[in-house]
């Protein structure tokens, strides 16, 4: 009796086109699940791969001040190409961007229609 209801509600079309749209549904959340998975798992790789190239290479013994001759030299050469402008500082520049960030807010608002 109950494989007389399971074949007449297959032979319908209306249940069958239910059930091909539940399949195709849970096919879909299969797919995207496994594309997560994927998607999730290569971004780990990459940061990981991204991080080790980001250390920085090991530092030379190099003593951390500058002699006075040195800077003499550089001073010169920079006076020599600048002329009599101002030199304020000769030494490692710091690691900030914020210069460039400053630069390229001033790049962006130059395209920026004025009101």
């Amino acid at each position: 009796m109950m494989e007389d209801a399971y074949a007449l509600a297959l032979s319908d079309p209306a249940v069958l086109l239910q059930l091909t749209a539940l399949l195709l549904v849970l096919l879909t959340v299969v797919v995207a699940a496994l594309t997560a998975i994927v998607t999730v798992t290569v971004m780990l790789g990459r940061r990981a791969a991204a991080e080790v190239a980001a250390l920085p290479p090991a530092a030379p013994s190099v003593p951390r001040t500058i002699p006075g001759s040195i800077v003499a030299a550089i001073s010169a050469a920079a006076y020599a190409i600048v002329g009599s402008h101002r030199l304020i500082y000769i030494g490692e520049w710091p690691h900030d961007s914020a210069w460039a960030t400053e630069i390229r807010q001033r790049q962006h608002a130059s395209h920026t229609p004025h009101a």
